[in-house]
C-alpha cells in the first residue's frame, strides 16, 4: 500500500491511459487498470475495444472480486499483510468463486501458481479474461491490467499476440512511472 500510495492513482492513470487506449486499439478488445486498496480493487481506468461486439467490463464483474483476474494477479505479488487485508475485507471465496479454491491453503497455492507464470487468466462461458501485474522497481504491486475478450475470440494466436502485447505495453507504463520518479 506504502508504493502505490507513492505512486497514487491519478499517476498510474496518466501513465497507463495513452498505453492502454493504444493496446485496446492493437488488439480491439475492452481493457481494465485496477489497483488494490485497503484489501479491495478499485478499477482506476476502463477502455473499450474497438470490435463491434466486445465485452462492457463493468458489467463482466461483480461480487467479492476474487473471481477477477485482475485481482487475482494482484493479491498473488501483494505482501502477506496485504493479503490478509483483502481476506478482512472480502472473506475467503466463496465455493464456485474461483476454480480449486474452497479453503485459505488452496487460495495461497493458486496465488503462488499465478506468481510463478506471471499473470492471471480465467476463461468462462461466454467472456475470457487474462491480467498482468504492474510492479515497482522493487517489486511491489502497483496495479494489474486486465483484458476481456468474448470466448469466441479466444483463440491460441489471439492469446498470444494479447499476452504480448500486454507485457509490452505493462514495461511502457512501467518506464513512464519510473522516468517520472527520477
Amino acid at each position: 500500500d506504502v508504493e502505490r500510495a507513492r505512486v497514487g492513482g491519478k499517476r498510474l492513470v496518466e501513465a497507463a491511459g495513452g498505453a492502454l487506449s493504444a493496446l485496446a486499439d492493437k488488439i480491439g478488445e475492452s481493457l481494465v487498470l485496477a489497483t488494490i486498496i485497503g484489501g479491495r480493487r478499485n478499477v482506476l481506468l476502463r477502455v473499450s475495444g474497438g470490435n463491434v461486439i466486445s465485452v462492457d467490463s463493468a458489467k463482466a464483474e461483480g461480487g467479492s472480486g476474487y473471481e477477477l483476474v485482475t485481482n487475482r494477479v494482484m493479491l498473488a505479488y501483494a505482501s502477506p499483510g496485504e493479503l490478509q487485508s483483502a481476506i478482512v475485507a472480502n472473506g475467503l471465496p466463496f465455493a464456485g468463486e474461483w476454480e480449486n479454491v474452497d479453503s485459505y491453503e488452496d487460495m495461497v497455492v493458486e496465488l503462488r501458481r499465478i506468481r510463478k507464470i506471471g499473470y492471471a487468466e480465467q476463461c468462462g462461458e461466454s467472456v475470457c479474461s487474462v491480467a498482468f501485474p504492474i510492479l515497482s522497481e522493487n517489486g511491489d504491486v502497483l496495479a494489474s491490467v486486465g483484458v476481456y475478450v468474448p470466448t469466441f475470440r479466444y483463440e491460441d494466436a489471439k492469446v498470444d499476440l494479447i499476452k504480448l502485447s500486454l507485457k509490452e505495453t505493462i514495461s511502457k507504463i512501467c518506464a513512464l512511472i519510473q522516468r517520472h520518479d527520477r
